[in-house]
């Protein structure tokens, strides 16, 4: 009979469609569900804006008004929350940013957004900012008032923090410190036990090892420092440079060409 096959036809699709809450404004494409189709509900804010996807399993601490629930945090219609990640006092995350894995942890007045991704065990928090295609992952930490942008990726054990930048397409990693006031962008890399303090790393320019570079130091083009070297003041290494074993280079040095220096140079203009 006709009905009858009606019937069956709809219990067939109710039994492969996942069924998610009541109000699923969230769920923009069901063919794509938020979190891999993992259990969890469409949110409300607290400004009365409709909220993004929170796993079941996720916690976002929530504020409960004449019966309704409402997220603590801002948790904007395009984002989600997945795994058990948490998300708690002032953060917001919004636009298409995701935030997943069993301890990631954004909280404070962090702010995640753009297509970000923050996941692993990575904390963010203070008043730091991740947004464009960035990704904060592993056991990173990003804190203070730091920004993470562009396609820029900090994991492993490194920490970003107070006023340091991360842009472009760089990636700090290992046990990395970049923090003061510095910036690292474009191609550049920092990683293994290096600090960056206030100093700009940028080009195609890797700062590794047990370095530190700090002040208003450049470091940039192709330049390598590594070891346990020490560049500060107002020194620029650029080119194709290699500053390495013990050497410490300050003053208003200047460093380039293929340069490879592994001993003190002071005060150089030129080299």
């Amino acid at each position: 009979m006709v009905w009858r096959s009606s019937i069956l036809t709809l219990f067939s699709f109710l039994s492969i469609t996942p069924i998610y809450a009541a109000d699923d404004w969230c769920i923009q494409d069901p063919a794509n569900p938020p979190c891999n189709g993992n259990r969890g509900r469409c949110t409300r804010n607290l400004d009365g804006s409709l909220g993004g996807f929170v796993a079941a399993s996720a916690a976002v601490p929530l504020t409960i008004v004449h019966g309704v629930r409402y997220n603590g945090p801002y948790i904007g219609l395009e984002a989600s929350v997945c795994d058990h990640a948490q998300v708690t006092e002032n953060a917001r995350v919004f636009e298409n940013a995701v935030i997943f894995g069993d301890e990631t942890h954004v909280y404070g007045n962090a702010w995640v957004y753009g297509n970000a991704r923050v996941t692993g065990e990575a904390q963010v928090y203070g008043n730091s900012q991740i947004y464009g295609n960035s990704q904060v992952y592993g056991n990173a930490r990003v804190f203070g008032n730091a920004r993470v942008s562009g396609t820029a990726q900090v994991d492993g054990s490194a920490q970003v923090s107070e006023n340091a930048s991360i842009s472009g397409n760089a990636w700090i990693y290992g046990n990395a410190r970049v923090f003061g006031y510095a910036r690292v962008y474009e191609n550049a890399q920092v990683s293994e036990n290096a600090q960056v303090e206030d100093a700009q790393i940028s080009g195609n320019a890797q700062v590794f090892g047990e370095v530190w570079v700090y002040g208003d130091a450049k470091i940039y083009e192709n330049a390598h420092i590594y070891q346990n070297a020490r560049v500060y003041q107002n020194v620029r290494i650029y080119g194709n440079a290699q500053i390495f074993g013990v050497a410490q280079v300050f003053g208003n040095a200047h460093i380039y060409g293929d340069a490879l220096i592994f001993e003190d140079i002071p005060n150089l203009v030129e080299f």
